[in-house]
């Protein structure tokens, strides 16, 4: 039986050997790949092909997300697990945007990681409760803390643009969105800029709150979108 192959990304060095040493325990894992960030990572990825990444997400040089970026794109073979701390909501959602199979907190036990791992391994993902009600919670606060719900300037944007429109607020990744719809994912993120655009908003996760505040004026049927009068 071959093991699944691991790399793991994270810029403690102690972290890094205690998580390694846990990986050996079971025998059917094993890390060949090791990095501090995630220029490190994609260097090492020009010679060594792991299976899943343990990826943090606050590094130097390079962090969590623009490696997970450059990964989707380069590797698209490679699945990764966000190993990172319950600290941030925000960055757990936008993880799960960029299309990563699993988050897992560092303060949870072991076995959940081992889990994940085996999850993803076999072509699902996984979620831990701790990270469902942060997402729940950070969600229900973006629908609380903003009451933009015009839906006026939806009237502007295109068939393809209500289509990615909707799938954001089902917190759809845009790897998923380009699937969904047949395009590249470069497409999906132009998309995205033209919604920016159009409906007038700006800044970190704006587009994934504002989706959310209007979802309820959204009504998707036989693959159409179309808003409530």
């Amino acid at each position: 039986m071959s093991k699944i192959k691991l790399a793991i990304v994270d810029d403690h060095k102690m972290f890094r050997e205690s998580t390694v040493k846990l990986i050996e325990t079971e025998k059917d894992l094993e890390v060949v790949l090791e990095a501090e960030n995630g220029m490190q990572l994609l260097e090492q990825l020009k010679t060594i092909t792991p299976d899943i990444i343990l990826m943090d997400i606050q590094m130097n040089v390079m962090d969590g997300f623009e490696a997970t970026k450059v990964v989707n794109e380069l590797y698209p073979t490679i699945k990764i697990i966000v190993l990172t701390l319950y600290d941030n909501g925000t960055n757990i959602i936008d993880m799960y945007r960029l299309g990563v199979q699993s988050l897992i907190g560092k303060e949870e036990h072991y076995n959940e990681l081992f889990l994940a791992v085996k999850t993803v391994s076999n072509g699902g993902c996984y979620m831990t409760t701790t990270c469902k009600e942060i997402i729940q919670a950070k969600l229900n606060e973006y629908t609380l803390n903003d009451n933009s719900k015009d839906v006026s300037a939806l009237a502007h944007l295109t068939i393809t643009e209500l289509k990615v429109l909707w799938y954001v607020s089902q917190i759809k990744s845009v790897k998923e969105i380009a699937g969904l719809l047949s395009i590249s994912p470069n497409t999906v993120n132009n998309h995205e800029v033209n919604i920016r655009h159009k409906l007038n908003i700006h800044g970190k996760n704006s587009l994934l709150q504002q989706a959310l505040n209007v979802k309820e004026r959204l009504i998707f049927a036989n693959g159409e979108v179309k808003v409530k009068k």
